[in-house]
């Protein structure tokens, strides 16, 4: 079938979704997105056929919202957000060029009356702390440090979502920034659309992130003997404490501190994190990053701690604190091996791998096929799809089998069971586009 050309540009100073709206250029066909080197924009130029043209609404909703984007669609601009007197660049031979970590990621403006200093990445990770924690609630703030964390996930109940995203900061009892950590981490479970467009982190990303269990060493040396610190630092507690049980680590009672329950003690109105970030002349730029976020909270956090200290606060009880912290020697003790996943790493690895065309299959072939599908559908609906199979009398199948035929996916780099068991068997394992295809529609 005769394909249509799309161009979708970015200006060099574009947010995050940057990087998520070029991963959505990949999966509409398939290819590895290029970039162009030496241009006043990147330029990505892939090719998607006329059965998929449907999908590019999500994209397009996207390119709008970006500085400088323009999507063009068979030489016509099917959407633009650059000043009218910039015209579109001649579009020369394709080299491989990677964005500049900054233009993917960019860290959230600091505060200018902060007198904090910067964070700090460190190869290895901060001491465990001292023992100080027999006077429980009443342990004095010059003797206590703390975990900023924040997660990003593939839903909200922990019992059957889990952790995709995960960042720490280290704060010593000043409230000074001495360790920061980040990564991503591979749910090996299905990913809901709803989750990954607010979080943009793709399957295709997280398939190539390390499993909880090899950060878990990560995350303890960091959080053990701290008071956790976030906001609404309930649910990332229950998130983190459900990932350790799965692996058998059942952690103490924990200490912790929400900064949006308590955010008012430090004259600040209660609200979500941008909104409480903007009273404090903060704009976070990547929100829904657990590293933009862990940051944001712990700018958040050294306001009240300063405040909060001012005003007489010399215990863990006068920060809100209702549970005494356990010491480091209680928490699960693991041997420890660095490992993490960026975002720029994950967006990097993608890049350099080569993604072969679509496999493409006929119309006669399912005759007689066992079909199994899975994942939320873009193109068309799940429904439709099993109509017109049980038209052309498919045995459709809601599990897969060594007797299954084809299973077909709404993301290849899915991890839900259906996929797992697809690979593991030698399935043939094949995106939604070439069931659309096959069908004619």
């Amino acid at each position: 079938m005769q394909g249509s050309s799309i161009i979708i540009e970015f200006g060099r100073d574009a947010s995050p979704d940057y990087t998520f709206a070029v991963l959505q250029a990949r999966e509409l066909d398939g290819y590895s997105a290029r970039f162009v080197a030496g241009l006043p924009r990147h330029t990505v130029q892939t090719r998607v056929t006329d059965a998929q043209q449907s999908g590019l609404r999500a994209l397009l909703q996207s390119v709008r919202s970006l500085p400088g984007a323009q999507v063009t669609l068979d030489g016509r601009v099917m959407a633009s957000n650059q000043p009218a007197a910039v015209a579109s660049p001649p579009q020369p031979a394709p080299v491989p060029h990677a964005p500049t970590a900054t233009s993917l990621h960019p860290v959230p403006t600091p505060t200018p009356t902060a007198a904090q200093p910067e964070s700090v990445s460190t190869p290895t990770p901060p001491a465990a702390p001292p023992n100080r924690a027999s006077a429980g609630l009443a342990s004095p703030l010059d003797e206590v440090e703390y975990a900023v964390f924040d997660t990003e996930t593939t839903g909200i109940d922990a019992k059957y979502h889990r952790v995709v995203e995960v960042a720490v900061l280290v704060l010593n009892a000043r409230g000074e920034i001495i360790d920061e950590y980040c990564t991503l981490v591979n749910p090996n479970r299905h990913m809901d659309r709803a989750n990954v467009e607010i979080h943009k982190v793709i399957p295709a990303m997280a398939s190539t992130a390390p499993p909880f269990e090899l950060v878990a060493d990560d995350l303890l040396v960091r959080l053990a003997g701290r008071v956790w610190v976030g906001h609404n630092v309930s649910f990332d507690v229950r998130m983190l404490q459900a990932e350790f049980s799965r692996l058998g680590l059942e952690l103490p009672p924990v200490s912790s501190i929400c900064t949006y329950a308590h955010c008012e003690k430090a004259g600040l109105e209660k609200g979500k994190l941008t909104q409480v970030c903007q009273q404090m002349g903060l704009v976070l730029e990547a929100s829904h990053t657990a590293l933009c976020d862990a940051r944001a909270t712990a700018k958040l956090f050294q306001h009240m701690l300063t405040h909060l200290r001012k005003n007489g606060a010399r215990t863990l009880a006068d920060l809100g604190c209702q549970t005494p912290l356990a010491p480091a020697e209680r928490w699960p003790q693991i041997a420890y091996e660095e490992t993490s996943w960026t975002r720029e790493q994950a967006v990097e690895s993608l890049k350099e791998r080569v993604v072969e065309a679509a496999e493409e299959i006929t119309r006669e072939a399912l005759h007689g096929a066992t079909v199994c599908l899975t994942g939320d559908f873009v193109y068309r609906s799940r429904a439709e799809a099993e109509r017109l199979l049980l038209d052309l009398g498919v045995r459709l199948t809601g599990s897969v089998s060594r007797r299954t035929t084809y299973v077909f996916a709404a993301d290849l780099d899915t991890g839900s069971t259906k996929a797992r068991k697809a690979r593991e068997l030698g399935v043939t394992l094949l995106p939604e586009r070439s069931l659309w295809l096959a069908l004619g529609v």
